[in-house]
Order: C-alpha cells, then structure tokens, then sequence
C-alpha cells in the first residue's frame, strides 16, 4: 500500500508492454525526497472570450484562418504534452501566462482527451492525463464567480494541484478588486462583478473553498530583498504548500541571491519545498549566429515578464551558446549544487529531454568546459 494517501495505483501502458506502477503527486514526491521536474505548457493565444472555451472547438465546423493556426499549434502542442507524460514528469499548465487571453488550461485538457476533436481536428489518437500529475496555474484574472466554479470543476475532474498567482494583467479585465474575507460573503450576481486582489487573498479564498486541494505560489527572489521576505512570509502564511521561483540560472548572480533566499528561510524555519524555475532564453539561430536586436528585443520582453535576466545570457549568446544549451547547463550546474526540484519554462517541445535524458549535457559540456570565467570546475 502507499505510505501516503496522494499516490495510487495506476496501469503504466507502453507501445511494448502493460505494467502496474504508483504515480505519485507533488506532495508525495516531496515526502519521500523523489526529485520533481515539470514542463510548463502555455496553451494557445485566441482573440476572442468564446475561444477561450472547449465548446466552441467540438462545434468547430468550418474553421477560418486563426482557428487553423491555432489547431496547428495545438497538434504540435497535444504530442509534446504526450512526450511529457511518458517520460514521468509533471504538467504545468499556464493561465493566461504573459498577460495573453488564451484557451483556458482545463478547457484544453477536455479538448485533448476528446476522440472526436483529436481525431477530427488533430489527427491524433486522444490523450489520458494522469491528474496526480498535472500543475493547474490559476490567476486572480477572473471574476470571483469564475474562480468559484473553475475549483469546484477542478475538484470534480480529480485534479488538485494548483500553482496560484497574482498573474499579469489582461487589457480587458477591469473588474474592482476584493479581499478573500469580503469574496466569501458574496451572492452569486455580485460575484461576477469583482476578482480577487492579488495571489494571497487568492490563496486565501482557495484555502476556504476547497481546502484539500494542494495550493502553491510563486516567488521571485530577485525583487528587493525586504519585500521578497514579506512576500514569502504572507504566501506561506496563506497556505501555500509549495513554491516555483522565477527563473534561475547557472550565473554567479543567480547563486548569490538563492544563497540568501535559502539563509532566509533557516532563519525563519521555512521548510515547504522550492521548485527552480529554469528558462529556456530562446532566440532564434542561424548558421551564421543570431540577430543582436532580436535578442535585446526579447530581452526587453523576458525583463517585463520576470523584472530580472542575468547579464550572462547575451555573453554566452555570444560565445556560441543557445537558449536549450543554457537550459541544460543550468540543471546540470543546480543538480550538483543540490537541487533537485525543477520547473521547465519555454521549451515544451524539448525540454523533457533535456532535463530527464541529459540531452546536451555531455557534448556541450565537453566543448565548453574551461571557457567561462564563471563556470569553475567541480562547482
């Protein structure tokens, strides 16, 4: 029997073979110290609210020229997702990441495991997530409405799982702000007409709703150190169960600052587990190198969405390097530094391989090894 009540027995099935096997969920892992890696998936950008909904894909009969992009990007997207689950790593599927409107997370989900939609629309036999291993992201972007019925839906599905935050702002949202308290008084018309304040009060209100769901929240830990530590303190009072940084790489800045981070929570007996978030800083590269204002572009873009981007990832850009070459050096670096906890963001097509074959890892460490003052050996 399992040790804990999260992990259940489930049939593990295979082109070649049937086998019986526990899958474990986030806590789980945590408990037993089983090292967790998820892929952070976005699902597609859609213009308009009612594409936002599964409904309208199973209806979908004669698709115009957003729908085909989309449904192409889909079909990339169900196979990567697929790719994920085999390989053993969790889901974490974004909620309007980057302040976009997009097919909602668990509407995707549906679409996905429908056999008519994938193999009309996909070509595509239809996927079965494993629930216990997939990361729900929900924003403070919805009505309190909304929010209410997304985790009872959530509940009803088996998912339980969420990483809650804050969120980037979307242009069309401009609904008055509420605290949890004030939110759980609510009657059903006025609850449409406000959201959630910020990523705590949600916590909050997620914590009375549901309380046997599995809450996390975001830290970033390069914002000014003072409010970091607030910050941190007002999450974990919340109810958060667990944490997913923003981005850290392998840079001596990045050490630094984790260094605090993890002398903070001594000090403060914090010990709910950290998730590393790593970033593939991908820009596109030719044989002849890569464009120089299409990476202060996206530099510019990546500091807006994280408000830090260490200083050497232009010099290794420079050096030879790409997005997935930093990915890769940086798990391989925090490994041997002791984590093992990681979220992979930006490389949902080959970030598994990366960080669960160690693709990459020898041949360019082999061709690299040496050449960055501050890549010392054994470190």
């Amino acid at each position: 029997m399992p040790l804990f009540n999260h992990s259940h027995e489930a049939e593990i099935k295979s082109k070649n073979h049937t086998m019986t096997g526990y899958v474990y969920s986030l806590e789980d892992c945590f408990r037993r110290c089983i090292p967790v890696t998820s892929i952070e998936f976005n699902p597609p950008p859609v213009s308009t609210p009612v594409k936002q909904q599964a409904d309208y894909w199973l209806n979908l009969e004669n698709p115009d020229e957003e729908d085909r992009k989309i449904l192409k990007t889909m079909k990339a997207k169900i196979k990567a997702m697929i790719r994920c689950r085999h390989s053993g790593s969790f889901m974490s599927v974004t909620d309007s990441a980057a302040g976009i409107p997009r097919i909602n997370n668990l509407e995707m989900l549906r679409l996905f495991e429908d056999p008519g939609f994938c193999r009309r629309h996909l070509d595509q036999a239809p996927a079965g997530w494993e629930h216990k291993r997939v990361i729900l992201h929900l924003t403070r972007n919805h009505s309190v409405a909304w929010t209410r019925a997304f985790l009872k839906r959530v509940r009803s599905l088996g998912f339980d799982q969420l990483l809650l935050i804050t969120g980037d702002p979307l242009k069309d949202v401009r609904l008055k702000t509420v605290t949890a308290e004030d939110a759980l008084t609510l009657d059903e018309t006025a609850a449409r007409e406000v959201r959630l304040k910020n990523s705590i009060e949600l916590l909050r209100f997620v914590q009375a709703v549901e309380p046997d769901l599995y809450p996390g929240a975001a830290h970033n830990p390069f914002m000014k150190r003072e409010v970091a530590h607030k910050h941190l303190l007002n999450k974990v009072d919340a109810g958060a169960r667990f944490l997913i940084t923003q981005p850290v790489s392998y840079y001596d800045e990045c050490w630094r600052v984790m260094a605090e981070f993890e002398e903070f929570r001594k000090q403060r007996q914090i010990d709910i587990p950290i998730i590393l978030g790593v970033f593939n800083y991908a820009v596109p590269c030719t044989s002849h190198g890569y464009k120089p204002e299409v990476f202060e572009k996206r530099h510019k873009f990546w500091k807006k969405l994280f408000g830090f981007v260490p200083t050497g990832v232009r010099t290794d850009y420079d050096l030879g390097l790409n997005g997935i070459e930093i990915l890769a050096r940086s798990i391989n670096k925090l490994k041997r530094m002791g984590y093992f906890h990681f979220d992979v963001m930006n490389a949902e097509r080959n970030g598994y391989s990366v960080v669960l074959k160690g693709r990459n890892f020898t041949r360019e460490l082999d061709r690299l090894v040496g050449v960055f003052q501050h890549d010392k050996p054994g470190i």
